[in-house]
């Protein structure tokens, strides 16, 4: 490997498509002798090893020549941690959740629970997908959250279970409910249009009930019949200050 007071100096990267390696050759004994690992794209530089030894962390490593040496630049793929979440939590849920080598395919799902439907996948206020399953390549981490709102489809119920007045409401609302469907309920909420409860209350009288909002601000809102936790009944209403 050498003549006289040369040395042989080798480089090489593991795994060799991580990126590659300067610096190999013939030095002189006593020579200081500087050899550098280079990244490729989606690749992090680990460390320099020596028979299975670490010998320096840093990519460009100097050191003083006294023998032969085989080097090592140990190379690792750079990994994105995907954080998904329910808004609100009790619309629905999520999978795909992990730590992804970057350039891998993701696939996120989001699935609305009863009575809720997905409206969008957001990231930093963006929306990046309004379908139940959103599929990219992971390029960096982030928090991607599954939006959802309440189905308030006239599809889901029926318009004689019950009658809400005034609407547009501004001091009260009066909810009158048929004696089959009050036997029911036992909670009224009003939430906003992503589901945030704004006001609950226990349920009185049964076919006839009433709710104070004089202190809720102008908007439009979901006025929501309870039945043990679970949505029994749900309509859009307008309140006015």
């Amino acid at each position: 490997h050498y003549t006289g007071t040369e040395y042989s100096i080798t480089t090489s990267a593991e795994p060799p498509e991580a990126g590659y390696t300067s610096g190999s050759g013939m030095y002189n004994y006593g020579f200081t002798a500087t050899v550098t690992a280079y990244t490729n794209l989606n690749w992090t530089f680990g460390s320099w090893t020596e028979e299975d030894s670490i010998v320096s962390t840093e990519s460009v490593y100097s050191f003083l020549v006294t023998q032969d040496r085989d080097l090592l630049a140990n190379f690792f793929r750079d990994t994105c941690e995907i954080l998904t979440e329910a808004n609100p939590p009790e619309g629905g849920t999520t999978s795909g959740d992990g730590i992804y080598i970057q350039g891998d395919i993701v696939i996120l799902t989001a699935e609305a629970n009863e009575n809720y439907v997905l409206v969008s996948w957001t990231e930093n206020d963006s929306v990046v997908s309004t379908n139940p399953e959103y599929v990219f390549f992971a390029d960096h981490s982030g928090l991607i959250k599954a939006n959802f709102e309440i189905n308030t489809s006239l599809s889901q119920f029926n318009e004689n279970d019950f009658e809400i007045f005034p609407n547009p409401a501004r001091n009260y609302i009066r909810i009158i409910t048929d004696t089959k469907t009050s036997e029911f309920i036992n909670r009224i909420e009003i939430v906003d249009l992503h589901g945030k409860v704004l006001l609950s209350e226990p349920v009185n009288s049964k076919t006839l009930m009433q709710i104070n909002v004089h202190e809720m601000h102008s908007g439009i809102y979901i006025i929501r019949l309870m039945s043990k936790g679970s949505i029994w009944i749900a309509r859009k209403i307008i309140i006015i200050e």
